[in-house]
């Protein structure tokens, strides 16, 4: 499974509230990824209970009647998050650029490590 986001602002952003310290943003690559929209299966924009979610996301892989399902993300309303298969039998029609180092601005690690720093 592949998870990823709309923008790369959101994917970090995501990234972020899922790092625990001592890792960076420079310990991660990011890359985007052109998915044919025939197969990205759209959900809708009411974001399930956190159970439900879990639920949804492996019987979408494990059907794998399509490369990715599109859910709203819980931390920006505004924006989407996809949960892909590299596994699809049509995986090989996705194209991935090549990946670039994430970097960090010293202000956003200071946030992280000490919160009261602002």
């Amino acid at each position: 499974m592949l998870y990823a986001s709309d923008s790369l602002a959101l994917a970090v952003l995501e990234a972020i509230v899922h790092l625990a310290p001592p890792a960076t943003l420079g310990d991660y690559l990011c890359f985007s990824l052109d998915v044919p929209t025939s197969q990205i299966e759209q959900f809708g924009d009411e974001i399930p209970p956190l159970p439900d979610t879990q639920t949804l996301g492996s019987t979408f892989l494990d059907s794998r009647r399509m490369i990715g399902l599109e859910v709203p993300s819980v931390l920006l309303t505004e924006g989407r998050n996809a949960v892909l298969n590299p596994a699809h039998s049509l995986w090989g029609d996705v194209v991935v650029s090549p990946a670039k180092p994430l970097t960090e601005d010293a202000r956003l690690s200071a946030l992280r490590f000490h919160p009261s720093v602002g």
